[in-house]
């Protein structure tokens, strides 16, 4: 194992490249600038670190380089260190960044000019000939620290790649493959079914047949929702304290698309019976406008008035009646 990463580690290291790119570059100085525009020659070689990042040496040379205004000349030498990123893909262009550092050198001082060190930064494009050359277009721009001159240039030239050599495939010895041992098969045990597909298997299931998405008891049974709330005397309004109950029983309803509900209004015994029967009505009419408000689809409910027809406790006291004084729900099956 120790001795297969180390050949890894050797191949990585053969398989590093260099590049090495002869270009002719024109450089354009703005106005204020102590230099004409000018043309240079250079040579740049590079070193890849890892995939697409490499380490750029760069040197340029500019003979007799105009100073603006003026017929003196003076050469120019640059020294460049540039991270240079490729960003490589499956076609034959070839976008690239750079950014770096360096320093001019000239020769004739004049004007203010002087040796200095340079910033600079690029972006440019290759286009792959062959494997090993490609030619490149370039633009630049180089800041100059001390005149804080801005000169822009654009390049052309030949990238030709060298060294890289290709490692040999590194032999990893095998091991024999061990014999699987043969599962043993286990008899197949089937699921109790559920036809109704309520949760309640067929054996234990009282209802069989419950239609699908209806909430069930521990029997298969479809549940009975009830809802009761009481109203004061000659009141249809529902009070602020059964404003829960009614979210509550919206939400059953929401969650139980197959159910209906039937809301029954009820008064106590004072009263005419004409009376009682309008005003049970209306109470049985609030909660099933209460629950069409909660997003309860109208086709589901059904409002009915009794009247003080179906008592549940002695109209002769107060608790009594308050009882009887009420608006209650039975659910149903679509």
């Amino acid at each position: 194992m120790l001795s297969t990463s180390i050949a890894i580690a050797l191949s990585s290291s053969l398989m590093a490249e260099y590049t090495i790119e002869p270009v002719v570059t024109k450089n354009f100085t703005k106005t204020n600038s102590a230099l004409d525009d000018y043309s240079s020659f250079g040579l740049k070689v590079s070193r890849e670190l890892v995939d697409s990042l490499s380490l750029q040496l760069g040197y340029e040379y500019t003979d007799d380089a105009e100073y603006a205004g003026s017929n003196t000349t003076t050469d120019l030498m640059r020294y460049s260190v540039n991270a240079l990123y490729d960003f490589k893909n499956s076609s034959n262009v070839i976008p690239y960044v750079y950014l770096g550092g360096g320093y001019e050198k000239v020769n004739n001082k004049h004007f203010g000019l002087d040796s200095q060190a340079i910033w600079n930064t690029g972006l440019g494009v290759k286009y792959a000939l062959t494997e090993t050359v490609s030619l490149f277009t370039e633009g630049r721009v180089t800041h100059k620290v001390e005149t804080e001159d801005n000169d822009k240039s654009i390049g052309f030239g030949v990238s030709i790649k060298f060294g890289g050599e290709k490692p040999q495939p590194v032999q990893v010895k095998e091991e024999p493959a061990k014999e699987t041992p043969k599962a043993v098969e286990t008899p197949k045990v089937e699921a109790p079914k559920d036809g109704d597909k309520d949760g309640v298997v067929d054996a234990t299931d009282k209802c069989l047949n419950t239609p699908k998405g209806l909430k069930v008891d521990k029997d298969g049974c479809a549940l009975n929702f009830n809802f009761h709330v009481n109203f004061d005397f000659d009141k249809a309004n529902i009070k602020p304290e059964y404003k829960a109950k009614v979210l509550e029983f919206a939400q059953i309803m929401k969650e139980n698309p197959m159910l209906n509900a039937v809301i029954e209004g009820h008064t106590d015994s004072v009263g005419s019976d004409a009376y009682n029967e309008k005003l049970s009505a209306k109470r049985a009419e609030a909660v099933r406008n209460a629950l069409i408000s909660e997003g309860i689809e109208a086709s589901r409910l059904k409002a009915v008035g009794y009247g003080e027809a179906k008592p549940i406790a002695d109209n002769k006291t107060k608790d009594g009646r308050y009882t009887n004084r009420r608006a209650e729900t039975n659910t149903d099956i679509k």
